[in-house]
């Protein structure tokens, strides 16, 4: 007989305990209504993680961020060269180092918190959205498979325990794992209350009241499950076709986005630039045409509009992605995995043809 050694297994678990026992009393700083939408958003992630713990977790790698950047910042000596003298001398000059170091590890702090804050929680709805589309494409067989167990004389709890077959992958462990509750004794309303959270998914949380009324009401649970199931497939269908027929637009926005925007800022500045060069030989003269054109001076030069032109590459790309994301998945948080990929392509897009104008113009001049 073989004895397996536990300890450290043990004492890892009761590290991470302590961990997010104090990461726990960090996150409780924060509105309590901040931590509950943190918390319903894991939970539709899968993650087993607090709202206030997480935001306890993000508050101390920020701090951990902030204070070696801002340490590395007085180190280095040319960064501290710039930052150092916009700031009086106090008393001395290890004391000012101080209250630079002060200044610039809040400063940080809250930069640093404000991005993982946006970057986790675009990582976590992308997450939660597409556990929800993976279980809604299985959602009506499932149903379906309830129905007939519970035909046959099952309970509501073991025809859904038997129907959580592995094909339908995460939705058969979710079903599964609080099953196990029910039949451990936690009241079954509950436990199927606890389920419908467990996915951000408005078709399924009404597929979890429908049911839970109709084990409450004593009805019959197998029609409405067979019903639910055929309103399920009517809708995934009803969005297919949607989807279908949006695709012409989803084209247009993204040709819009991708090709003809970078393409004309490209031309516009390419436009300037030769408007620059040539107003250069033109002596200076306070002559005016029809008494609001000065041809010896340009308002806005090339590089001011190319940085122009960046941002609204930027901004166009932004909502294109969001106004896809819409029309595709009825979802503008899908933008993310658009929206990187739109904005290389018309940037690559602007600076191209740029290099090939001026190629093309340079066999002229």
């Amino acid at each position: 007989m073989q004895l397996k050694v536990q300890g450290p297994n043990i004492w890892c678990d009761n590290m991470k305990n302590i961990v997010l026992m104090y990461c726990e009393k960090i996150g409780r700083l924060f509105p309590r209504v901040k931590c509950k939408k943190m918390e319903r958003l894991l939970k539709s992630t899968g993650l087993e993680i607090g709202g206030e713990a997480f935001l306890g977790v993000l508050t101390i790698v920020a701090l951990i961020l902030s204070f070696f950047i801002s340490l590395a910042l007085l180190i280095h000596p040319t960064s501290r060269e710039l930052i150092v003298p916009i700031f009086p001398i106090i008393i001395n000059y290890v004391l000012t180092l101080f209250v630079v170091f002060l200044f610039l590890f809040s400063a940080l702090v809250i930069l640093t918190w404000t991005f993982n804050y946006i970057f986790s929680k675009a990582l976590l709805l992308l997450i939660a959205e597409e556990r929800t589309r993976e279980m809604e494409n299985v959602l009506a067989d499932f149903l379906t498979l309830i129905s007939a167990n519970v035909r046959s004389g099952m309970p509501l709890d073991q025809a859904m325990w038997h129907a959580a077959r592995p094909e339908f992958g995460i939705l058969s462990k979710e079903v599964k794992w609080y099953i196990k509750q029910a039949f451990s004794g936690e009241p079954l309303d509950e436990t199927l209350r606890e389920l419908s959270l467990r996915f951000d998914s408005k078709l399924f949380k009404r597929t979890i009241s429908l049911i839970r009324q109709a084990e409450q009401t004593g009805g019959e649970v197998g029609s409405v499950l067979d019903m639910t199931a055929q309103e399920v497939r009517r809708e995934l269908t009803t969005r297919k076709e949607i989807s279908a027929m949006l695709v012409t637009y989803e084209i247009f926005v993204l040709f819009a986005a991708v090709v003809g925007t970078p393409f004309l800022f490209s031309v516009v500045c390419k436009l300037l630039t030769i408007l620059e060069k040539s107003f250069s030989y033109i002596p200076t003269t306070n002559q005016r045409f029809f008494g609001f054109i000065h041809p010896g001076s340009i308002i806005v030069s090339s590089q001011d509009f190319t940085l122009f032109s960046c941002f609204i590459i930027i901004i166009t790309t932004l909502s294109s992605a969001a106004i896809i994301s819409i029309i595709k998945h009825t979802r503008k948080t899908q933008a993310i995995k658009y929206f990187p990929f739109m904005l290389i392509a018309a940037l690559g897009i602007f600076f191209l043809t740029g290099y090939i104008l001026d190629s093309f113009m340079a066999r002229f001049v």
